[in-house]
């Protein structure tokens, strides 16, 4: 016999605490996350390997989505997964652009430099941060395949990409 507290009704059914466990392995279910598909209750991890065909993954981190979907170019993500190849912005509730190469970028409005794109606001010199712009003061002076600011730029080719920029 068991008294109410060995009880748990979900669905209008009653289970002892025992007997209400999943299909599949048998773990009791009480006080956890669980399925119900076609009658039949599961834990999460039996749901979601047993029906790995059903279940939405994110295209970029390949996890089951269990929660919002983001449909973006035929393809589901999470949110916080769909992010801007250039520089790892989230772009959930951006507008964003393909570049010639199917990479999702955030801004419709980029910058070309060393056959790259970049964000405006990524558009800056790899030594100081400088944001580069068409300005006198901070022109891109590249040098090899970095973008550099004039003092940088100079700094660079006397001592090297690995000498202390404090020296400016």
């Amino acid at each position: 016999m068991y008294d109410s507290e060995d009880r748990y009704t979900v669905n209008d059914a009653t289970f002892h605490r025992a007997c209400f466990t999943c299909e599949v392995c048998g773990r009791e279910l009480r006080d956890q996350q669980f399925y119900l598909s076609e009658g039949r209750f599961y834990c999460k991890q039996d749901y979601l390997f047993n029906m790995e065909k059903k279940v939405t993954r994110c295209a970029e981190c390949k996890q089951p989505i269990e929660d919002m979907v983001l449909s973006a170019l035929s393809r589901n993500y999470h949110p916080a997964c769909f992010r801007c190849t250039a520089c790892g912005i989230c772009l959930d509730g951006v507008q964003f652009a393909l570049d010639k190469n199917n990479q999702i970028t955030g801004e419709t409005v980029r910058i070309v430099a060393l056959d790259n794109n970049y964000h405006v606001d990524c558009y800056s010199c790899e030594g100081c941060g400088l944001k580069l712009t068409d300005e006198d003061d901070a022109c891109c002076y590249p040098l090899g395949k970095h973008l550099l600011c004039e003092k940088c730029h100079i700094h660079w080719r006397r001592a090297g990409p690995d000498a202390p920029i404090s020296d400016l």
